[in-house]
């Protein structure tokens, strides 16, 4: 019988033992996750980290690493913004030469107030006005200008722009009636004249009785 209980027993420690270690292994199991969430944690506030770059002293590697990583990501801003300025230049570029080029031969027709603000200027450029300030803006500056201005009418590159209605109009405004015409004569010449014209007019007189004076002087 005392073969049996020492092995027995001994099989009872085993097993006791092999709980020991699964339950060991379970324990360590958790805290390997834990630090492996808090390595996880520590590296992700490592990134959003600021350093200030005018410290006396940057000894630590992790400041020369934060330093190295804000300096790139500054110069890559830096990079962008500048690509971007030269790409609008360019593209700016290339606009006002195709206005050139365009300009003088381009037709417009239909309403304008419904065109992007950079075919409005180029409307306003063959215009020769103005191209800065906003859509709206541009609208208005370009529909004073036809109204007021009758070459437009007749230049067929902007005759589309206007309304049947309004060519008769502004037309008639723009050319004199003849009412006017010797209205404005009439008034030209009823004019007074200034002390200087009359004094120019008394001068002209006394020259042309010079010669009179002279032979009459001979005479006495």
């Amino acid at each position: 019988m005392m073969p049996n209980n020492n092995a027995h027993a001994l099989l009872e420690q085993s097993i006791e033992q092999c709980d020991s270690a699964v339950a060991h292994a379970k324990l360590m199991a958790s805290r390997c996750e834990e630090l492996q969430q808090q390595l996880v944690q520590k590296k992700t506030k490592l990134k959003k980290q600021k350093l200030n770059v005018k410290a006396r002293h940057l000894t630590s590697d992790t400041a020369m690493e934060i330093m190295r990583a804000q300096q790139a990501e500054k110069d890559d801003a830096q990079r962008e913004e500048e690509e971007k300025n030269q790409r609008k230049k360019e593209e700016a570029e290339q606009r006002q030469r195709q206005r050139e080029e365009q300009a003088p031969t381009r037709i417009w027709k239909g309403s304008y107030k419904n065109l992007k603000k950079d075919e409005l200027q180029d409307l306003a450029y063959a215009l020769k006005l103005d191209l800065s300030g906003t859509k709206l803006e541009l609208v208005a500056r370009i529909s004073d200008h036809l109204s007021r201005t009758a070459e437009c009418i007749e230049d067929p590159r902007f005759r589309g722009l206007f309304p049947n209605a309004d060519v008769a109009g502004i037309l008639a405004a723009s050319r004199p009636t003849a009412k006017a015409s010797r209205k404005r004569r009439t008034e030209q010449e009823e004019v007074p004249l200034t002390v200087v014209q009359h004094q120019a007019i008394h001068y002209r007189s006394l020259g042309s009785l010079c010669p009179i004076l002279l032979v009459i002087k001979t005479l006495i």
